[in-house]
């Protein structure tokens, strides 16, 4: 049964306890979980700086509606905010969450993040956007990655320290292989048609996607763009 956010607040406080501005802890273990602040760095450590509207599932089957968060893709993290205040969540009590932002004109784009996929190049404890399910999964890990490097100046360098993006795209089946691509035509072709991986396709079938790509205008730069042709993919193959 679905609960209000009001309920998961009553469920976090009575499992951890503010300390600071800065820093939470479970009441249980004594752990210290961060919630940092980081004045100074150029980009953000997460997913879109701002809060949105989301829905966090826990691990005991309890799903909890509209609480308002982030995702701290630094640090693999779910923060959220109550009256003011800032919270981290220990991961180990989340199975998967949804983020909703509103991009304007009536459009609401939903990211679904989701732990517990096995397999080379995954860990189940690691929250992955899943764009698409089907035939084959598609998975992306995300993250904000810190840098610090040596700016030449006046009389001598300074350290610019800066979060960049970065993201890595695997296309999964149930139970069996597990295939990092990167988000170019090639790459996605080769994971659907070699048979070093799923070995279903014919040069023929693969000339069919390479047809579809250009009639849909599909951009394999793009998740999005990638979903649909695996969707096609799962239609016609």
């Amino acid at each position: 049964m679905k609960k209000t956010v009001f309920i998961l607040i009553a469920l976090i406080a009575a499992t951890i306890i503010k300390v600071d501005a800065q820093y939470v802890q479970d009441r249980v273990t004594g752990e210290r979980l961060s919630v940092k602040r980081f004045d100074g760095i150029r980009g953000t450590p997460y997913f879109e700086e701002d809060f949105a509207e989301g829905d966090i599932f826990l691990t005991d089957g309890t799903v909890f509606e509209d609480a308002m968060l982030r995702y701290n893709a630094y640090e693999d993290e779910i923060e959220y905010s109550h009256d003011g205040r800032l919270y981290a969540l220990k991961n180990e009590l989340v199975s998967e969450f949804h983020l909703r932002y509103n991009r304007g004109g009536g459009v609401t784009d939903t990211i679904i993040f989701r732990k517990g996929y096995k397999g080379e190049s995954l860990d189940s404890q690691t929250f992955y956007i899943v764009h698409y399910e089907g035939d084959i999964t598609l998975l992306e890990r995300f993250t904000q990655r810190f840098q610090e490097d040596m700016v030449p100046g006046y009389g001598q360098a300074s350290a610019e320290k800066r979060f960049t993006p970065t993201s890595r795209l695997f296309f999964k089946e149930e139970d069996k292989s597990v295939k990092q691509v990167n988000n170019r035509r090639t790459s996605v072709l080769n994971a659907l048609t070699e048979s070093s991986f799923f070995g279903r396709l014919t040069n023929e079938k693969r000339r069919e996607l390479r047809q579809h790509i250009r009639d849909e205008n599909l951009d394999m730069s793009k998740p999005s763009d990638i979903a649909i042709l695996l969707e096609y993919y799962d239609e016609n193959f």
